[in-house]
């Protein structure tokens, strides 16, 4: 009769469907909510790659467009790139403006520049003739572009986006970069003023 009983109530608990909803919401919820964050944080990555895009080609259209540039309007010009990339921090990016020109047929810096957008105002363009260790990465774009009479500015930017969701699986930040090249719209080279 005790035997009867409990397998009476077994079969009573096995036939009980109260609190199946609880148990499916229990087991989906956290897949629900991961894919929420994931594609909230997927959505920021990608508006992020586009103000990196964004910003490197407006530094390199603005620099472009004239015949001389000075330490004081790139300051100008990377002070824009700031507000271009906002709300997104600037400290995890690097960019750098390269004035490259052909040297009997090999492609050469002219003069370089990177932003340090932790202290805009410092100038630091590397001085004439200084090849870049990147160049060699460009130099089959750039040898297509540069002739011997025109020159190429050439934009590259890094930037270190922080993902929550790589940062909690412990990938790290997601590293974008873009390289622009335009020709100087006023005369055959940019030129690099004190």
């Amino acid at each position: 009769m005790v035997v009867r009983r409990l397998f009476a109530r077994m079969r009573k608990l096995r036939d009980d469907r109260r609190g199946v909803s609880a148990v499916e919401f229990a087991l989906i919820a956290p897949v629900m909510i991961g894919m929420l964050f994931g594609s909230a944080d997927l959505s920021l990555a990608l508006m992020a790659d586009r103000k990196v895009t964004l910003a490197v080609s407006t530094v390199t259209d603005l620099i472009a467009q004239d015949d001389e540039v000075s330490c004081a309007e790139l300051d100008r010009i990377y002070a824009a790139a700031t507000a271009i990339l906002a709300p997104f921090s600037t400290t995890p990016a690097t960019l750098r403006v390269t004035m490259v020109d052909d040297n009997s047929g090999n492609p050469r810096a002219v003069w370089s520049d990177t932003a340090e957008f932790g202290a805009i105002g410092t100038c630091n363009a590397t001085p004439n003739g200084v090849v870049m260790t990147s160049m060699a990465t460009h130099d089959a774009r750039l040898r297509q572009l540069v002739t011997a009479t025109n020159g190429v500015v050439m934009g590259e930017i890094s930037y270190a986006y922080p993902s929550n969701m790589t940062n909690m699986i412990g990938y790290g930040p997601i590293t974008m970069s873009e390289t622009f090249f335009l020709r100087p719209r006023r005369s055959a080279e940019v030129a690099l003023m004190p």
